[in-house]
Formats: C-alpha cells, structure tokens, sequence
C-alpha cells in the first residue's frame, strides 16, 4: 500500500512497495523547472542535476497550487 506524509516547506513524501518519491511544491507561478549548467562559483542551478543523478527518474507537475518537481527512487537497488 502506498504511505504518503506532508512535512513542511511544501515537501511530500510517499512509500509504494519499492518505490520512495519525494516532491517538492511551489506555489509560485512562474517558469517550468529546466535543467542547467551551474558555473562553478554559482550559487544556484545545481538542484535538478542533483535530483537527476540520485534518484531512478523525476519530473515535473502542475496543478491549480503551484508546480512541484518530484523525484522516485527504486528501493529494490538499496
């Protein structure tokens, strides 16, 4: 069955059999995420290659709240 929790800062994390996804909401309207290249003295761009590279796969939603970017990881490889 599916284990779903709400924490704070708009994160939501939920359990179904082998698979863990965290989601990250914001209200915001606005532009849809888009992967870049950070410079290294960037402070900011790093967050969806971050996401990227440690979770099975990830993505973007929206709904009539905001958009939030999620990202699953396969339980089964731990």
């Amino acid at each position: 069955g599916l284990v779903a929790a709400a924490v704070p800062d708009g994160v939501r994390v939920a359990v179904a059999e082998a698979w863990l996804r965290v989601e990250v909401g914001d209200p915001a309207p606005g532009q849809w995420p888009q992967p870049r290249a950070a410079q290294d003295d960037s402070r900011c761009g790093r967050g969806l290659a971050i996401v990227g590279n440690l979770t099975h796969r990830w993505g973007v939603s929206c709904s009539p709240l905001g958009k939030a970017v999620w990202g699953d990881f396969d339980l089964s490889k731990t």
